[in-house]
């Protein structure tokens, strides 16, 4: 009988399968598999000009090697690129695409088609939880509808008047008065933690018209900023592992997905609650006139133009949570950022406190005390030299390090790679602020003057520094966010320098925001009190106000070298005398500053004592000369003196002092010796000063 085909077919497989069980063995198969693996390394180095794509695993296992210093490594691809390379991740996984740092690329997706890169499913698939179509999460007419409304509220007079009133409140009422406890304490704090209370605070009051009160001076733990916290937190998780690991988490109710889970009804439910009751509001009073936050605007916008706007409870939950989401952490990243980039760089802080005396300099409300000053919005406006700090601070830790659009159809970027549909280009603005063919030679400074034009701030391409995004996409609250930390930065800087404290290790955590992993520990040293002790003291003693506490602070530099020059000769006090001295004979470190420091205060206080000598030789000062005197015989303000021997010796008198003792003198116990002074030796007595009316100079020995 003739055999089908198909049975012919099945046969020799079989007879395949046979032969094969019988002849091949195991390490005939690994070593197979060894040649393909090493085969397919070499293929991929030679003809990819990007980082390592392993088999099977893709650009993971390279990413593995470089997890404690991820951003450097991908700074160094992109210089090695040329500024873009391809990537793909595990097989099956459906990560593939671009990684880009080149603005013409970028521009070429955020801008020229803006339609063909939008956020994508990718992205909110795994916000969806958490944001639902809000904002922050959405595409196309659903974005479109939001941003229209947000760029109308947010850039309306009313808004930007209750936003600043609201940062002015939060910053002189709270984050000032816990600072200010804090250095009563002496304490140390984590400065990104305070940063991110007082900017989710903020943030709530601008959309919410609600207090959370994170800032309180106990600092106490609010179970909705908790659960936004974790909110967004166990969201990233997803990003972190492949739709296979998160996604039966999510249906079994497991782990991380059970957490964010719980997390998103507690931001939920407060959300709706906030919703409900000011909607119950409006109907008590009629109009929500009294109130001016993002959330009161809107409900009363869809009162007022029911048929033009009609916003469900979902949309302005939705709508205020996104809100919270952009704004609560990317200016409280930055601010840490900066006060850190401050801290290593004393002549930008030096810079921004003249800037900021300056400019109260032009206030007509005569002698102020600093200690009570509140910006105004004007003033804000201003500061110029600051606001070029606060974007260098961005353009080197911008707070969304790396972002990423998705691919609708295939297309062709501006330097010529291919990207296929369904492809992700990640852009890194971390990496960008660090190319030196887009910021030139000394990009890695931190240097605020490449900012300032002719004295005025100069803005660079946006595509260039898309720290707020940039295009059709460009952040609405990038106003707000400026003047929320310009408001915190020129507050505590007036007042306050911050230091880090000494060995901290600030490194960037691996997360979609750039936080610092182990926070910012600092401690904050008051500007003012210092000074005020050291102008009371100097005018007490010489007569002389050195201006400490002027509006023109920094034009006087003794009151800083009297600090600098007692830091720096305490410092002699904490180290071995072989160090310091070395150190002072090379004129380095610490030593040659202390010198700088002296020769400041030595030049300050020669030239006070030479014009009060000047002075008194047109008057006769000799009663006065002798009541000092006597004071300062009777109460000498160094009442015991010591002398050490060098070789063995004998006072006048017989006395015997041995080679390395000590002799003390003790000048307060002279002053009361009849045998020196005679009877009236305790009694205060200038006239034994006077001879003839003129002041007589005593035996110095005496």
């Amino acid at each position: 009988m003739e055999k089908t085909p198909s049975e012919i077919t099945m046969k020799l497989v079989m007879s395949a399968t046979r032969w094969m069980a019988l002849h091949l063995h195991f390490s005939d198969v690994a070593i197979s598999l060894l040649g393909l693996f090493i085969f397919s390394c070499t293929l991929q180095r030679l003809t990819n000009k990007g980082p390592m794509l392993w088999p099977v695993l893709g650009i993971i296992p390279t990413l593995f090697f470089h997890l404690d210093d991820l951003y450097s490594w991908a700074t160094e691809a992109f210089i090695k690129c040329r500024g873009s390379f391809h990537y793909r991740g595990m097989w099956f996984g459906g990560a593939y695409g671009i990684l880009t740092v080149d603005p013409t690329n970028i521009e070429y997706m955020l801008k020229t088609r803006f339609r063909n890169f939008p956020k994508g499913k990718y992205y909110r698939e795994r916000f969806n939880d958490l944001l639902g179509d809000g904002i922050f999460n959405a595409d196309d007419e659903s974005w479109k509808e939001q941003r229209r409304v947000a760029t109308s509220e947010m850039h309306s007079s009313r808004f930007v008047e209750h936003s600043s009133r609201t940062i002015e409140d939060l910053v002189c009422q709270k984050l000032l008065k816990l600072i200010e406890k804090l250095v009563m304490s002496g304490d140390a704090i984590d400065l990104q933690e305070v940063l991110l209370r007082f900017t989710f605070d903020n943030i709530c009051m601008a959309a919410f018209g609600v207090d959370p009160g994170c800032l309180s001076l106990e600092l106490p733990e609010i179970p909705f900023a908790k659960a936004f916290e974790e909110a967004t937190e166990f969201t990233l998780f997803r990003f972190m592992v492949p739709p296979c690991v998160w996604k039966p988490m999510k249906f079994l109710n497991l782990g991380p997905e059970k957490r964010l889970k719980e997390a998103v009804e507690i931001v939920h439910d407060f959300a709706q609650k906030t919703v409900a009751n000011r909607r119950l509001e409006l109907a008590k009073l009629g109009s929500l006139n009294n109130r001016s936050d993002l959330l009161s605007r809107l409900i009363e916008i869809n009162s007022e133009q029911g048929k033009k706007y009609h916003f469900n409870d979902k949309f302005l939950r939705d709508f205020c949570i996104s809100f919270i989401l952009a704004g609560r952490d990317t200016s409280s990243v930055a601010l840490a950022w900066f006060f850190w980039l401050i801290s290593r760089n004393p002549q930008v802080e030096s810079r921004i406190v003249s800037e900021l005396h300056d400019i109260l300099k032009e206030r007509k409300s005569g002698k102020q005390n600093l200690s009570d000053v509140v910006f105004t919005a004007e003033e804000l406006k201003k500061m110029v030299y600051l606001h070029a700090a606060l974007s260098e601070a961005l353009r080197l830790y911008p707070s969304v390090p790396i972002d990423f659009k998705e691919v609708i159809e295939d297309d062709v970027l501006p330097d010529g790679l291919v990207v296929k549909k369904g492809a992700r280009v990640l852009y890194c603005m971390f990496s960008m602020a660090r190319m030196e063919s887009i910021w030139g030679k000394d990009c890695k400074e931190f240097k605020p003057e490449r900012w300032i034009k002719d004295g005025q701030f100069l803005s660079e391409n946006q595509f260039k520094y898309a720290v707020f995004n940039a295009g059709p996409r460009l952040c609405v609250g990038k106003k707000f966010a400026y003047t929320q930390m310009k408001m915190v930065a020129a507050s505590i800087l007036l007042r306050y320098s911050i230091e880090v404290v000494e060995g901290w290790n600030v490194v960037p955590k691996i997360t979609t925001t750039l936080y610092m992993k182990n926070g910012l520990m600092v401690t904050f040293k008051p500007r003012l009190a210092s000074r005020s002790a050291l102008s009371g003291g100097f005018e007490h003693i010489f007569g002389v106000d050195p201006g400490c506490l002027g509006i023109d602070l920094l034009s006087v530099p003794f009151p800083k070298a009297c600090t600098d020059a007692t830091e720096f000769t305490l410092n002699r006090f904490l180290v071995p005398p072989f160090v310091w001295k070395i150190m002072k004979f090379f004129n380095i470190g610490s030593e040659k500053q202390l010198r700088k420091a002296l020769q400041i205060v030595q030049d300050f206080a020669g030239k006070t004592v030479v014009d009060r000598q000047v002075e008194s030789s047109k008057i006769d000062f000799s009663y006065l000369q002798a009541v000092l005197s006597e004071s300062t015989r009777q109460y000498p303000p160094v009442p015991v003196d010591l002398k050490e021997v060098v070789e063995d010796d004998m006072f006048p008198y017989g006395t015997m002092v041995k080679k390395k003792s000590r002799v003390l003198f003790s000048v307060f116990t002279m002053a009361r010796m009849e045998g020196i002074w005679g009877k009236g030796c305790q009694e205060f007595k200038p006239e034994r000063r006077i001879r003839e009316g003129q002041f007589v100079s005593q035996n110095q020995f005496q």
